[in-house]
């Protein structure tokens, strides 16, 4: 992982999340009736929305920099991560701006890695991002995602990838993330948990990867259809 750009766009993306105004401007890089979206919005894979949002968000910052050929700051970012620009591209043209561009993809994959991985481990910024992709698939219907039961509503998915149980289940340390109760089966060997939707399904919640969390059974049945979760982890020491 790769870090030196990850913490800005990692914060930057936290705190548009928290207000109206930042997820209105998050919400124009998301397009709703792209394949990817339609997708990712059905069953988990790896390369999550919260990926595409981050990555399309970091290439427009600089992709401004290649158009406006800022060139010691796009060495630096490079650099950052492990890197580099070949010199026949160092000379400003418009060929050279492109093929910079498609050159880009390579450290700009290494930024979206590192500031997913943070966002992942925060589960309010997660509850943040669902409930404002929510506000997207409450357009769609069944005409256009024939696997709807109804307008804005998606099916939970037939198949929960081995990956992403034990993502979701050492990211939240093998406990309920509402009553904390120990679900490792070390305490107690008789502890159901389950992978639970941050932001429910009945609100127009998705099958992104971002969307997930664990809950001892109990509590996912009392949940029912609110979008919650805990904003609290275990210090170190």
């Amino acid at each position: 992982m790769y870090f030196s750009h990850a913490y800005g766009y990692a914060a930057a993306i936290t705190q548009q999340l928290r207000t109206p105004k930042g997820r209105a401007d998050l919400l124009e890089f998301i397009d709703a009736s792209s394949p990817t979206f339609r997708s990712t919005i059905l069953k988990p894979l790896k390369r999550s929305l919260l990926h595409e949002l981050i990555h399309d968000t970091a290439s427009f910052d600089w992709d401004h920099d290649i158009v406006h050929w800022q060139i010691s700051s796009l060495q630096q970012f490079f650099a950052d991560h492990c890197e580099t620009i070949p010199k026949r591209l160092l000379r400003d043209t418009e060929g050279n701006r492109d093929r910079l561009s498609d050159r880009l993809e390579r450290p700009l994959a290494k930024l979206v890695d590192g500031a997913f991985y943070l966002l992942f481990g925060d589960r309010e910024s997660l509850l943040y991002f669902n409930q404002m992709i929510a506000t997207k698939v409450q357009s769609l219907t069944p005409k256009e995602i024939p696997q709807m039961h109804r307008p804005g509503i998606l099916p939970r998915p037939t198949y929960i990838p081995i990956w992403l149980k034990k993502a979701v289940f050492h990211r939240d340390k093998g406990c309920c993330q509402l009553c904390k109760k120990d679900l490792t089966g070390l305490l107690n060997p008789i502890a159901e948990s389950e992978l639970d939707h941050i932001w429910p399904l009945a609100q127009s919640g998705c099958n992104d990867v971002t969307n997930f969390q664990l809950l001892c059974r109990r509590c996912n049945a009392k949940k029912r259809t609110e979008g919650v979760t805990s904003p609290e982890y275990c210090a170190y020491w």
